[in-house]
């Protein structure tokens, strides 16, 4: 009872462990699955904020290629032609007609609280000026590098980073050392000659930086919400904060946007032990990124709600969780003690044991399952003892089966003798050499021989087949001597010498002449066996091939013509692999040819 008790609580404890772990862990997926779910959506509102302020953007900087193809105008390509040793009347005129044109082309457009200053720059420095500043003509524009970028890339307008008016005098007012101006980005354009490629100038137009503040003043939304504006180089282009301008941002997203591989995304990140969740969106007009930052704890502020029905959800869950696994146990173990009482019944040797199912559960599965196993135990137990009797059976029949060879062979050499006093030389010759081969095939099962013994089978086995046919059949030997005594598995050729008389001298009553080759070939015995017999038809050859590959069943052997030549071959093949199976060669009315090769360990290698 103590250890039925034992195991009862042990089982619970399991349980409730189980219980406890898997309400833990449900209720923290629970909780930032939701926690994941608010930042998506955060996420998502911001893409789709950030896309649309973007297009917005880009569609107003495309505004500004429409101000660039004014130069493509006859009037104003005729302003900005200038001719040698022009008076300073001339150069005011073109001055005037220039501001005068962009004037009203930008009045037209409503562009004109927009667009602070046009400027015209020569190639050789000349600067003609439209707008609100006053110019610095001691400012060198053709020395910046976005001006050597735009006389490059004729074909784009090239916008010009977030930056002060140093060329503006009226943008140079500083209190104290701290600067008073307006920030600008500016839009520059290479201007061409009507009738062909060569540069006229480049159009400078600086926008003021409050029209980017009006376009993102729907992302803002609460006190906590950031929003950047930042080029390619994480160099920021926008900012509330004035001071950042110019300055790179807190983090980069060059590293995330290479990891994602987009041009548009979302990431966290941690500022001042503070997660904020960023969103991005890069524009493709300026290359620029549109980026808005908010704390995490903003967006998640309503998960609290959430926090305490999930704790109070996941406490009731687990108490009902150890009722239930303590009613469960104690069903449990009821057919699992059955099952255990029975096991040890078996171990006492008690196999007439049954043990009821009573539901078809696991426990039940292995009841059965149990019932099963006592009455295949016991059925091997039986099997078992029956089979040890038939082993003592066949070894009294096995002995009883080893007088027979040895009194044939006995009776055989008894009629050799009683031939050889009589003067019948042909029955002594049979006789004897028919007791030689029964004594080589009744040789143990799995023993090897020598070539030579190999070869002395044939010879006997000639000596009957001479005594039958006379000279109708000949056997020449072509042995190497020093390969007699490397050992080989025994009676592979005479099915192969047999073969040849067959279907030589029996079947087509022709003189058949036989050729035994066996040499020494790179670690190999080579044996060849070639007739001039009435030979295979190809066909036959072929289906003869078929069942040696293919290893037929033993009840097709039976039926095929060639028995004795598939068996030599499934033999060598079990005994040396599938390289030393049998090869023929054949050509009806004319020869055989059958040849194989058996490897030679190095023990019974010849010797040179």
């Amino acid at each position: 009872m103590n250890i039925r008790r034992s195991l009862l609580v042990k089982m619970v404890l399991s349980f409730v462990s189980i219980m406890l772990s898997a309400v833990v862990i449900i209720s923290a997926f629970t909780y930032y699955g939701n926690v994941e779910i608010l930042k998506k959506h955060a996420f998502e509102n911001n893409d789709m904020e950030l896309s649309i302020i973007s297009e917005k953007i880009d569609s107003y900087l495309e505004m500004l290629d429409l101000v660039s193809a004014f130069t493509y105008e006859s009037e104003l390509q005729e302003l900005l032609s200038r001719v040698e040793e022009e008076s300073a009347i001339t150069s005011m005129r073109r001055l005037r007609g220039f501001q005068q044109f962009y004037y009203k082309r930008l009045v037209s457009l409503n562009f004109e609280g927009e667009i602070s200053d046009i400027y015209f720059i020569y190639p050789d420095g000349e600067v003609l000026h439209q707008g609100e500043g006053i110019y610095d003509p001691s400012y060198d524009f053709t020395q910046q590098e976005w001006y050597e970028e735009t006389v490059r890339n004729s074909e784009r307008t090239n916008i010009v980073n977030t930056h002060r008016q140093e060329y503006n005098l009226s943008g140079r007012y500083h209190t104290q050392g701290v600067y008073n101006g307006n920030y600008y980005i500016s839009a520059a354009k290479r201007i061409n000659k009507l009738n062909g490629m060569e540069m006229m100038g480049v159009l400078f137009m600086d926008i003021n930086i409050k029209k980017l503040e009006e376009m993102l003043d729907p992302l803002y939304i609460g006190n906590d919400s950031e929003v950047w504006f930042a080029d390619e180089n994480g160099l920021c282009v926008y900012s509330q904060d004035r001071e950042e301008l110019g300055m790179k941002l807190p983090f980069s997203i060059a590293q995330y946007r290479t990891d994602s591989g987009e041009d548009s995304g979302n990431f966290t990140i941690v500022v001042n032990d503070v997660e904020k969740l960023v969103s991005y969106k890069r524009s493709s007009k300026t290359g620029w990124y549109l980026v808005s930052a908010k704390p995490t704890q903003v967006v998640i502020s309503d998960i609290s709600l959430l926090r305490r029905n999930i704790f109070l959800v996941s406490a009731a869950a687990f108490i009902l969780a150890v009722l239930l696994a303590v009613s469960f146990a104690r069903r449990f173990f009821r057919p699992v003690r059955a099952l255990a009482g029975a096991m040890k019944d078996v171990q006492e040797g008690k196999l007439d044991i049954r043990v009821d199912v009573y539901s078809e559960d696991e426990i039940g599965y292995l009841t059965n399952t149990f019932n099963h196993m006592v009455i295949r135990i016991k059925k091997l137990i039986e099997d078992n003892y029956l089979i040890r009797l038939r082993e003592k059976d066949a070894q009294i029949e096995a002995l009883q089966l080893q007088i027979n060879p040895h009194f044939l062979y006995n009776t055989l050499e008894s009629m050799s003798c009683i031939a050889y006093v009589h003067e019948v030389e042909e029955i002594s010759i049979m006789s004897r050499a028919l007791a030689d081969m029964f004594r080589y095939s009744i040789r143990r099962s799995g023993s090897l021989v020598t070539v030579e013994e190999e070869l002395n089978h044939i010879r006997n086995y000639m000596k009957i087949q001479k005594v039958r046919f006379g000279k109708k059949v000949t056997v020449d030997y072509q042995v190497e001597e020093r390969i007699l005594h490397c050992r080989i598995i025994p009676l592979i050729l005479q099915p192969l010498v047999e073969n040849s008389i067959k279907y030589g001298v029996e079947v087509k009553m022709v003189p058949v002449d036989i050729v035994i080759h066996v040499a020494y070939d790179e670690e190999q015995i080579a044996f060849i066996i070639e007739d001039n017999g009435s030979g295979i038809r190809e066909e036959k050859r072929k289906e003869l091939l078929r069942v040696m590959r293919a290893g037929a069943e033993m009840d097709v052997l039976e039926k095929h013509a060639h028995i004795g030549i598939v068996n030599v071959n499934s033999r060598l093949v079990y005994q040396y692999g599938e390289a030393s199976g049998l090869h023929i060669e054949s050509q009806e009315g004319c020869f055989t040819k059958i040849s194989f090769h058996i490897p030679c360990s190095k023990e019974s290698a010849p010797k040179d």
